[in-house]
């Protein structure tokens, strides 16, 4: 019976699923010129449907602009780095062969993107306008979520978290198969 256990595991298929290649930028490295966009190449292709990826700058801010350009086993997410410092990149992608792939790496930004420029006119008189306490105490974080980063930045986390953890869980049922 145990023989027959271990051929019947034995005879799993090949585990050879995506895999990151490369990153732009590459990871721990510091970017010293404007970013916008970052590039993910996977050594097989990625269903375009499927691709999510996140970018988070020091203050946990999504800079994320866009939804990700995927051409064959790349996925370009643009972004507009608006912070310097330690950026986080997460992604999570259902390769060709429908695994799915996710993880994560970071980056420094030691010079951000340019920002628009504000439109110039001439100065109107008009009478001061008073911002109630609750509204001038809003901290970044809040704003954010008011706009809806946030919202969406907390539902692809949580999304990479559940599918850590279901990893987590197959492979440690798995591990026991194999001992039983």
């Amino acid at each position: 019976m145990l023989l027959l256990g271990l051929i019947l595991v034995g005879a799993t298929p090949a585990a050879a699923h995506s895999e990151l290649e490369s990153t732009l930028p590459a990871a721990d490295t510091t970017v010293t010129e404007p970013l916008t966009s970052v590039t993910l190449t996977f050594d097989d292709g990625v269903q375009p449907d499927f691709a999510q990826v996140a970018v988070l700058d020091p203050a946990g801010n999504d800079t994320v602009d866009g939804d990700p350009v995927i051409d064959g086993n790349t996925v370009t997410q643009p972004v507009s780095v608006t912070t310097a410092g330690a950026h986080s990149v997460s992604y999570r992608i259902v390769s060709a062969d429908g695994h799915i792939v996710q993880g994560s790496y970071a980056f420094t930004a030691a010079v951000v993107s340019p920002q628009p420029a504000a439109p110039t006119s001439s100065p109107e008189p008009t009478s001061p306008v008073t911002t109630p306490p609750a509204e001038a105490a809003a901290s970044p974080a809040a704003q954010a979520e008011q706009e809806g980063g946030t919202g969406q930045t907390v539902a692809i986390l949580g999304v990479l978290a559940v599918g850590l953890i279901a990893t987590v869980l197959i492979t440690a049922a798995r591990r026991r198969q194999r001992r039983g």
